[in-house]
């Protein structure tokens, strides 16, 4: 992400991150709405590369800091509720791309997609959001955290 320098904490720079790829997804929505499946199809793309990048920072990155910082167990604590979530995301976006890659894409078939993968973002989002990023920026100490963000801003 451009423009990141002064996004300091875990909340402040996936939050932002959160809100970049909605606006993508928006775009997307709005070009299928108008019969533009290929400038959606392209921007499908766009929403699927930034959105897998975000949950491999959180799954690399984020979720590992905050069960060391926290002492809660990855399979039961709020990271494993995440990784489940990040496994439905993930699939539903299979079933988008298997959409823009059939010989015809369908904007309905597409709408209803993604009403489903916004709705679940919405609420994963959310959760991590009030919860997960509030916590991670108050349990980890301060020069952990900065690297932990310049991790998060440096990953490929």
């Amino acid at each position: 992400m451009a423009a990141d320098m002064a996004l300091e904490t875990v909340m402040d720079y996936l939050m932002t991150d959160h809100r970049r790829l909605d606006g993508i997804m928006e775009t997307c929505r709005d070009l299928a709405a108008a019969g533009n499946m290929k400038g959606a199809g392209s921007k499908f793309i766009e929403f699927r590369k930034g959105l897998m990048r975000h949950i491999k920072i959180e799954e690399g990155l984020l979720f590992p800091e905050f069960e060391a910082a926290t002492g809660l167990d990855k399979s039961s604590g709020p990271t494993g509720v995440m990784r489940h979530e990040h496994a439905e995301i993930i699939r539903l976006l299979d079933l988008i791309q298997d959409v823009f890659e059939s010989a015809q894409p369908v904007s309905s078939e597409f709408e209803s997609l993604r009403s489903a993968v916004v709705a679940l973002l919405h609420e994963h989002n959310g959760k991590e959001e009030r919860i997960l990023y509030p916590m991670t920026d108050r349990m980890v100490p301060g020069p952990r955290l900065r690297e932990l963000v310049g991790r998060m801003k440096d990953f490929e």
